[in-house]
């Protein structure tokens, strides 16, 4: 009996899937897949592309890429979000704090 080897990664072992899967995958709604698309925020060729190449073909998604921008997206929000979040040290300085100590 001859054994076969793989010639290619199995769908649930590629990057590229078909839009289902990456929705799952990601969990990424399909309009925020599209929305994010449009806005060039998912490039072509890096995130996404046309299966046969040609525009109206099915687009493929690569998994992979997306949860690398979704990695980066979210700790530079969390980044945002620590710098405007900063407690003041000392609340000496306001006015009411004045009033109140004199």
């Amino acid at each position: 009996m001859t054994t076969r080897k793989k010639l290619s990664p199995s769908a649930e072992e590629s990057e590229w899937q078909p839009l289902q899967a990456a929705l799952k995958i990601t969990g990424i709604s399909r309009t925020s897949l599209f929305d994010l698309r449009k806005a060039g925020v998912l490039q072509p060729g890096k995130h996404w592309l046309f299966s046969h190449g040609r525009p109206r073909s099915p687009i493929l998604w690569n998994v992979q890429a997306i949860r690398d921008w979704q990695m980066a997206a979210t700790l530079a929000a969390v980044e945002q979000h620590a710098d405007e979040t900063v407690a003041p040290e000392t609340y000496s300085g306001l006015p009411e704090a004045a009033e109140e100590a004199g």
